[in-house]
């Protein structure tokens, strides 16, 4: 990943589905635009010009671990020289949901090697402020529900053999997943958010955090 030098702002949510970090950006991005700063929110697998294919590939079952990887980098280079840059120019502080890290993380569960990965997303660019949202797995499954955890033939794991029931498989694949983020989180320095905090507290962190940024 690179630095950048653009007028804007990029801060990252990182974590586990069902660790709230919808409803944090959410509540970010109001009270930003209260203070009056340009907000774009965003989020993985969401490029106009390749969702759609994730999307139908998904459905399909038809993703081996390398087009697995390497389509989530092409919705993420849309994202990033589309979206990302352009809001950055423009002095616009951007919010992302599941960054690079997560397609870092999720490619490493599929047996892809790290350096190769790292060498996939080079043209990232490093966010001003990452936060982990940091949630025991279990805690997290419970958040999520029942038609979420299964409908997800990739996001239970079961393209990569964990176990033939989807149940174990899931909780199997969100355990590692867990560990991944927790390495990155370590190694990049993110911000830690208890998800088990009441939201107001969660809030706080978080807003200490982008205050900080601002004013530097």
């Amino acid at each position: 990943m690179k630095k950048h030098n653009y007028p804007g702002k990029l801060i990252v949510a990182e974590g586990l589905d069902g660790s709230g970090k919808t409803t944090q950006l959410g509540l970010t991005k109001n009270w930003l635009e209260i203070e009056g700063y340009g907000v774009s929110l965003l989020k993985r697998k969401n490029s106009p010009l390749v969702s759609a294919n994730i999307a139908e590939a998904k459905q399909e079952k038809s993703l081996i671990p390398i087009t697995y990887s390497l389509i989530h980098a092409a919705d993420f280079s849309d994202l990033m020289h589309n979206q990302v840059i352009p809001a950055l120019k423009s002095g616009f502080i951007v919010l992302f949901n599941k960054y690079v890290y997560t397609s870092i993380a999720k490619d490493y569960l599929r047996g892809q090697n790290k350096d190769w990965i790292n060498k996939v997303y080079e043209f990232a660019i490093e966010p001003d402020l990452t936060f982990y949202f940091k949630i025991d797995a279990d805690e997290a499954l419970g958040r999520v529900t029942q038609e979420q955890k299964e409908n997800d033939y990739y996001d239970s794991g079961m393209d990569i053999g964990l176990s033939p029931n989807t149940s174990i498989s899931i909780k199997k694949y969100q355990s590692q997943l867990l560990e991944q983020y927790e390495l990155m989180a370590k190694s990049y320095k993110f911000v830690t958010v208890d998800c088990l905090k009441p939201i107001e507290q969660q809030q706080k962190i978080i807003k200490d955090n982008i205050r900080n940024l601002l004013l530097s």
